[in-house]
């Protein structure tokens, strides 16, 4: 069975965090098995909060025992991720 996709189509503020954590919670719960987050619309400017967004996805993910991967980062949000010490906790692919 393939993987539902959630595409992140903006850039992540402290004014959409909130709004974008509830529809990737929401595409979660409605999945069945797995669901593939796809970045490649975001801008090549990231920040911590894509981060944070990508780590409580990951959890919320792991609390409904369904599978989550993301794909597409822009550079910038994959370094950070190497930075934060994080590769080998979120499923980038």
């Amino acid at each position: 069975m393939s993987a539902a996709v959630f595409n992140v189509t903006q850039d992540v503020d402290f004014t959409s965090a909130a709004n974008l954590l509830y529809k990737g919670e929401k595409k979660i719960d409605e999945c069945r098995e797995s669901l593939e987050v796809h970045f490649d619309s975001v801008s090549a400017t990231s920040n911590s909060l894509m981060v944070a967004l990508m780590m409580s996805w990951h959890r919320h993910a792991q609390l409904s025992d369904k599978q989550v991967s993301f794909h597409h980062l822009p550079r910038e949000l994959r370094k950070i991720v190497e930075i934060a010490g994080l590769s080998d906790t979120l499923p980038l692919a």
